[in-house]
């Protein structure tokens, strides 16, 4: 007790107050033991603290910071010490913030943890390193495949052009008929298994996988190599589609082990045997293989000999890259047939119908009208197809962090790597979309004069109009598949194949390749918005269930929560 002044009942008072400090307090070991622990305890009848301490060591609050009349440990705050001029204005009544809770029925949004935006930035940036290196094989992907069509087409013509473009749309077609989903299955379940350490589960997996999508492939090539002639003659009209269909047979069992070993590999999260085999060592092979055999003169047998090669050689190079991966802690083979087969099953048809999407225009082309008409749609759609090449490399990357984000419940990480991945695809692809559309007949005049008409000009912007869609709008079917959601991928691809089968059957009599270029890029703009639709819709529901777990948070009369 201080007593300031002096005066003759001053000085009595003062010495009283001397007394009354020099006594013991028998509480004061209590106190201080308190004070030194720093425990955080609120004053009760049997905790004594002395008037001003605060516990844990903590400093006061700021009088403009505390807008209750008591602070947190139940004392008069600072606030009601000062003048009524200079107290801080109160906020409204309902008003109180606190981050990340519902206090008085007003929600505030809470701030991204430093965990969550730690993930964010190494999943976008492994995308990244990924992506980048997919982008450069894609671009070398398709640069092959572009440069092969324009050595047929130079050496050779419009018809074997066309020709083989028909085989190569079997040899894409029959291949997801082989696969049978295993490819999206594959990539899914080993992210999963990786996750979660399950290594037993995982050599189940890559083996199942690969068994039975081989012993498919050999099936289906047996079969359309002894069924070759009669398509040929009973549903094309023309002899030389037969020889493409038995090399694409003979080629059908390599180029299935190629994507089944190397979309298991992705499952690890690393792109490196995908895009060194499959996107830049495949087709740089088969390039070269193609334009050594048409400068000798072999023509078309000879590409598609060139076909055949590099397909095995890739197959051979993609078993070792997994077997390398494989060689981790050994453990017995657990086979989940139902859960692999579930999910692949529906995402096969998934990916048939979105094959089909694609292909079916070439095939329905090639029933109505000629060869060589297919091969003017093929060196158009070439063109477009190129421009729109960064949306593959870019998906592979992203497809095996959605199941391992979706797996661990990362919503924030999986939500900030697809705006990444859909910015990028669309700004790495909208100069060549432009290029397109302003100077197409340049472009095509690059094949010949022959194939600079005024209905492919009309292909390639239309194509191009539909491609630009499909790509601002993002992996939105990967996030469906990869989020263990094959089913709505289904049903939306049937729908939009169904569609497109129509549009062509409609179209093409009366329009020829502009009718299909029509089908397709309604098709195209129809799929995206269906799958759109479905992620904002799972998105608004999870929002719902979480705002309806949330807990009230009210606040009491002492400035607490409750």
């Amino acid at each position: 007790m201080v007593v300031h002044g002096s005066g003759p009942l001053l000085r009595p008072a003062g010495a009283l107050a001397g007394a009354l400090s020099a006594r013991a307090d028998p509480r004061a070991p209590q106190r201080g033991s308190l004070r030194a622990a720093g425990v955080d305890v609120r004053p009760q009848p049997r905790v004594p603290r002395a008037a001003g301490d605060r516990p844990g060591g903590l400093p006061p609050l700021h009088p403009a910071a505390v807008d209750g009349a008591y602070d947190r440990w139940g004392t008069p705050s600072a606030r009601r010490l000062l003048p009524p001029a200079q107290r801080a204005p109160r906020r409204p009544p309902g008003r109180e913030r606190l981050v990340g809770e519902r206090v008085t029925g007003v929600a505030t949004p809470a701030p991204v943890p430093d965990d969550q935006r730690a993930e964010s930035e190494r999943e976008i940036l492994g995308i990244a390193r990924g992506g980048a290196l997919n982008i450069g094989g894609q671009l070398c992907s398709q640069i092959s495949f572009f440069l092969i069509t324009l050595l047929l087409a130079r050496t050779l013509g419009r018809a074997d052009v066309g020709v083989y473009a028909q085989g190569f749309a079997f040899l894409v077609l029959l291949g997801l008929l082989s696969l049978s989903g295993f490819r999206a299955g594959l990539t899914r379940f080993v992210a999963v298994h990786l996750a979660e350490r399950d290594w037993g589960a995982l050599r189940g997996t890559v083996r199942l996988g690969l068994g039975l999508s081989a012993l498919a492939s050999v099936m289906l090539g047996a079969g359309l190599y002894a069924l070759s002639s009669v398509l040929a003659t009973n549903v094309f009209g023309d002899h030389s589609v037969a020889m493409a269909l038995r090399f694409v047979a003979l080629t059908l069992p390599a180029s299935v082990f190629i994507d089944a070993a190397l979309s298991a590999t992705q499952g690890f999260k690393t792109m490196k045997a995908y895009a060194t085999i499959g996107l830049i060592f495949e087709p740089g092979l088969r390039l070269a293989l193609t334009a050594g055999a048409l400068a000798v003169g072999w023509g078309l047998h000879g590409a598609l000999i060139a076909l055949v090669t590099s397909n095995y050689v890739g197959a051979a190079l993609a078993a070792l890259a997994l077997r390398r991966l494989m060689a981790g802690p050994r453990a017995a083979p657990r086979y989940d047939v139902r859960q692999l087969f579930v999910f692949s099953t529906v995402s096969w048809m998934a990916s048939l119908a979105s094959a089909g999407l694609i292909w079916a225009d070439t095939i329905l082309l090639g029933a109505y009208k000629t060869s060589a008409d297919v091969g003017v749609y093929q060196v158009a759609t070439r063109m477009v197809m190129l421009a729109a090449f960064v949306m593959t490399p870019v998906n592979a990357a992203f497809a095996p962090r959605i199941a391992d984000l979706y797996q661990r419940h990362r919503s924030e990480s999986l939500r900030h790597t697809y705006v990444a991945a859909t910015s990028w695809i669309l700004r790495l692809s909208l100069p060549a979309f432009v290029l397109c559309m302003v100077m197409p007949k340049a472009l095509l005049s690059l094949f010949g004069h022959r194939f600079d008409t005024d209905a492919a000009v009309t292909v390639i912007l239309v194509l191009s109009v539909g491609k630009l869609v499909d790509s601002a709008t993002g992996p939105c079917g990967l996030m469906l598949n990869m989020s263990g959601r094959p089913g709505l991928s289904l049903f939306d691809n049937v729908v939009v194949l169904v569609t497109n089968v129509a549009l062509n059957v409609w179209l093409i009599p009366k329009h020829g390749i502009v009718g299909s270029a029509y089908a397709w890029a309604i098709s195209l703009a129809l799929v995206n918005v269906l799958r759109c639709s479905r992620l904002a819709s799972a998105r608004r529901r999870r929002w719902s269930r979480r705002r309806q777990r949330r807990p009230r948070v009210w606040p009491s009369s002492t400035g607490e929560c409750r």
